[in-house]
């Protein structure tokens, strides 16, 4: 049995969060079963139902982070990215780094594609710092701006289901070790690294 959890799990579209044990294995939050149902082991998606004698759980910290996300976009009473407020319009799971992050499930994230030509079920980073299978088109408006474009954001049940690829995590594991991280969060450094390009991503809004 599971300990008591926050509700805010059961509210969620989907809370995604990797097993403590290791060996890259997600899980995702069952309302209906208040349990943890492990992904597949061949192919993208999860089990349906709890398998027994499982014993897997999520990483403290994991856990920790997708409650706080709940508390965060509750506090807040609107999303910055898709202007929602409902945490049954949002999802949790991990970024390109492993962090719990808030994902909403009608505007997807740029920051998370398929691969070039859209082939293949794992989902890709969409960054200049990511791997070969994600290619960067720029062009130029009207205005004479330069933008980037690394393709269209996966849609919620991808992001939701599929792996990382592992060129990709490998990537991010490469910018979080980077001394010039210091203390801040990878992602700030991510976002000071595609500045100095003076490129703006498209789309626009992050």
């Amino acid at each position: 049995m599971n300990a008591i959890l926050p509700k805010s799990l059961d509210d969620f579209w989907a809370v995604v969060v990797y097993e403590s044990y290791g060996g890259g294995t997600r899980l995702l939050w069952s309302p209906e079963h208040h349990d943890w149902l492990p992904s597949n082991a061949y192919g993208s998606g999860f089990v349906r139902m709890p398998v027994p004698g499982y014993e897997g759980r999520p990483y403290d910290d994991e856990l920790s982070g997708a409650i706080a996300l709940a508390d965060e976009l509750l506090r807040r009473r609107i999303c910055q990215r898709c202007g929602l407020s409902d945490l049954e319009d949002h999802f949790v799971a991990p970024d390109v780094f492993g962090t719990a992050a808030l994902y909403c499930l009608q505007q997807p994230d740029p920051r998370v594609v398929s691969s070039f030509g859209g082939t293949g079920t794992r989902k890709h980073w969409g960054s200049r710092l990511g791997c070969a299978s994600v290619r960067a088109k720029y062009f130029t408006d009207r205005d004479n701006e330069r933008y980037v474009d690394y393709g269209e954001g996966l849609v919620a049940s991808h992001v939701r289901d599929w792996e990382w690829c592992a060129r990709c995590t490998g990537a991010a594991g490469n910018v979080a070790c980077n001394p010039e991280v210091g203390d801040r969060s990878p992602w700030d450094y991510v976002e000071e690294v595609e500045g100095k390009t003076h490129i703006r991503r498209y789309p626009y809004a992050l």
